[in-house]
């Protein structure tokens, strides 16, 4: 071999080889570490049930204003989804006089590890059945329940079903 006297190859030391594997386990290592850490930047502090509660309820909004009822479904209680179809629910919605426009989250207070209330800020169209009023546009405050239920899901807990 070139830069080998007479051609021959020579072996690393047993000592050279071992540098070489402990900088290798280090480097690893260091790899490993970074990652680690990087995975734990992102994850940030655990959310507290009234940010847990918000987004869901913030969720479910959304679907309510675009009309997607069978998809806001998925956030009823457990007791009140074994009772009733999810196409079932959405037919009921839609067959309401109203019209979700706008949905803001205003204030979410648990007042246990449990439950908690949604303070809700909504703008809704209702058709009155009326042919000289037609529509009416609504601003209100809603006021919802919201459980954690034994999946560990937070979910709506709707009345007037």
């Amino acid at each position: 071999m070139a830069g080998s006297p007479g051609g021959v190859a020579r072996r690393p030391s047993s000592q050279k080889v071992k540098s070489i594997m402990m900088q290798t386990r280090y480097a690893g290592l260091v790899v490993l570490l970074a990652l680690a850490l990087a995975g734990c930047a992102t994850m940030g502090p655990p959310k507290t049930p009234e940010e847990l509660v918000a987004e869901r309820a913030a969720e479910r909004h959304a679907l309510y204003t675009a009309g997607e009822f069978v998809a806001a479904y998925e956030f009823l209680t457990p007791g009140l989804k074994s009772g009733m179809h999810p196409e079932v629910y959405a037919a009921r919605m839609r067959g309401r006089p109203v019209t979700w426009n706008e949905a803001t989250i205003r204030e979410v207070t648990c007042e246990t590890e449990r439950s908690c209330n949604v303070s809700v800020r909504v703008a809704l169209t209702v058709r009155t059945g009326s042919a000289i009023v037609g529509t009416q546009n609504l601003n209100m405050v809603l006021n919802e329940s919201w459980v954690l239920d034994s999946n560990g899901e937070w979910s709506y807990l709707q009345d007037g079903l």
